[in-house]
């Protein structure tokens, strides 16, 4: 289809809700999720839409608190009717998964929450790694590096507190010692006591995650008193550009690296990253492709079971996204497919799509670092897959 192409779509048009935290202090996280989503809808719209129907986005600000999550989401039903969710994260799920069940609408969750692991709800499917794998891939690359000793650091703010005893007892189990571990309470005016205890117990490294405020304090203060020596092992969240500009690019480099989940090198991830560099003319925010995954993979499933509720979704989403099947790059490829009467495979710009039972996937990982330019952009420093964390938490019992 060239660039100026009309689109002529038939019906009423169909609506995601897109749930995140779009103000507040974790907004980086929903901005992050919108974008990708829109990134899915240009690529949905520019093929025609869904069963020939315009998708439109609805953008449903979660300010990052559970009952407020509720609220919108309830508001959002009456007014719009949507037939899926894009989010929330693990900030909102715990109060908006009741919500979810009632109405029996699909949902495609980004968030880390190791609770999904086994989860057993038909309606609530895993567009991201689980935490405990990205603890493991953390914990890989801490050991790789030499990190025989470290201090885990994290907030204590729940979502985060589901992450700090994977990753404490995955670099335990790969032959590491924690000498410390520091919970601190988030946006508070000086942390001082706190890092004089964590240096006090000489960590070779510090591994965990905090919030873009509280790491500006917290790094302030750390440089104050021991410079850039330690070095800092984050998450996806201290890859995110206002995680960086939070603590200074400058510093970022000196002391930072993070792991945060991969765009593959294929078909899938050069086509998500076009569409982002045509929407928002920058680099894509982590995270922003499980969405964009989600977005396609829901209306796949449309496609292929040729009806919208919420029953015909979680049918098809289990058909287009696992194998066997013909590989679908891409939205266009994988509906001419599915015209064609082929059974198809949905691989992502996150990785394969492929649901467990438990309705959860696996993905790549990529460590990076600040370049240190204004622009908080990224240097990638290695790449972990799939396989190679399976390998490793197979060999470990993690």
């Amino acid at each position: 289809m060239s660039k100026h192409a009309t689109v002529h779509f038939t019906g009423n048009p169909i609506h995601f809700t897109v749930l995140g935290a779009d103000t507040g202090t974790y907004a980086t996280f929903g901005q992050s999720m919108y974008a990708g989503a829109v990134d899915g809808l240009n690529a949905v719209n520019a093929a025609g839409g869904i069963l020939g129907r315009k998708l439109i986005l609805d953008k449903v600000d979660t300010h990052g608190d559970p009952a407020d999550a509720v609220s919108s989401l309830q508001q959002e039903f009456a007014k719009n009717h949507p037939v899926a969710i894009i989010g929330p994260t693990t900030l909102e799920i715990f109060g908006v998964r009741p919500v979810i069940t009632e109405n029996k609408i699909p949902d495609m969750f980004n968030g880390g929450s190791t609770a999904f692991d086994h989860s057993t709800n038909p309606w609530i499917f895993r567009i991201n790694p689980s935490d405990s794998q990205e603890a493991v891939a953390i914990a890989m690359y801490a050991r790789q590096r030499g990190i025989k000793k470290a201090a885990i650091l994290f907030t204590t703010e729940a979502s985060q507190q589901e992450l700090e005893p994977f990753l404490e007892k995955d670099f335990k189990a790969l032959g590491g010692t924690v000498v410390s571990v520091t919970n601190v309470t988030p946006t508070q005016t000086s942390y001082n006591s706190e890092i004089i205890k964590l240096l006090a117990s000489h960590p070779q490294a510090i591994i965990g995650q905090l919030d873009p405020p509280t790491a500006a304090t917290f790094f302030h203060e750390l440089t104050g008193l021991n410079g850039t020596k330690t070095p800092f092992i984050g998450t996806d969240v201290t890859a995110g550009g206002d995680w960086i500009t939070a603590v200074g690019a400058h510093l970022a480099k000196q002391m930072v690296t993070s792991v945060e989940g991969a765009t593959p090198t294929n078909p899938a991830g050069n086509a998500f990253n076009k569409l982002q560099q045509a929407a928002w003319h920058q680099a894509a925010p982590s995270g922003a492709n499980y969405a964009y995954d989600g977005v396609v993979d829901v209306a796949l499933a449309i496609d292929a079971m040729k009806g919208t509720t919420g029953t015909d979704i979680t049918k098809g989403l289990l058909k287009v996204s696992n194998p066997p099947g013909a590989t679908a790059w891409t939205y266009a490829q994988g509906l001419s497919l599915l015209k064609a009467g082929k059974k198809i495979n949905y691989d992502g710009a996150s990785g394969p799509m492929d649901f467990n039972k438990w309705r959860n996937v696996s993905g790549p990982w990529v460590v990076v670092r600040a370049t240190g330019a204004a622009n908080d952009a990224l240097n990638t420093v290695e790449t972990i897959t799939a396989d190679q964390v399976g390998v490793v938490a197979n060999k470990y019992g993690l």
